[in-house]
């Protein structure tokens, strides 16, 4: 996971960052996921190898700044795809992939630090890390065996 998530991430931008930097409008965009914004049950090396990427893309956003590089990191909830499909367990807001890319590409066209949707599953996500721990951990683990059981 770490791998493919993060260190193809970083060999691609090492090599494009030289040509980025001698580009008239440059921008990076990467992919990250929801499952960056907490660790999820079932999912820990999948969460942490985003947590990875979008933690990357956040400092290269601030590191890149005065030079005019824009970056974006996309961070996606799930997609209608074939590999989505192989999972055995509820996927909630699941989109898509033609409203996935449309969402997307028009973040890329405004150059927004975050392209994050569905809005209300990414919101959910995010005010976790305000709880306290335990009752966080109460509550993933409650929903974990939700979905486990309607599967």
């Amino acid at each position: 996971m770490i791998k493919l998530n993060y260190f193809s991430l970083v060999y691609g931008i090492e090599a494009a960052l030289p040509l980025l930097r001698d580009s008239a409008d440059p921008h990076i965009i990467g992919m990250s996921s929801m499952a960056a914004f907490h660790g999820l049950p079932l999912g820990e090396a999948y969460s942490a190898s985003k947590a990875a990427a979008l933690n990357l893309l956040q400092g290269l956003r601030a590191d890149l700044k005065n030079e005019g590089l824009a970056v974006s990191v996309v961070c996606p909830g799930f997609v209608d795809t074939p590999l989505t499909a192989k999972h055995q367990f509820h996927m909630p807001f699941l989109m898509g992939p033609e409203k996935a890319a449309k969402i997307i590409v028009k973040g890329i066209i405004k150059k927004k630090a975050e392209i994050a949707f569905p809005k209300i599953m990414i919101l959910g996500l995010k005010s976790l890390n305000f709880l306290p721990s335990a009752l966080v951990s109460y509550l993933l683990n409650k929903a974990k065996n939700k979905a486990q059981q309607s599967d």
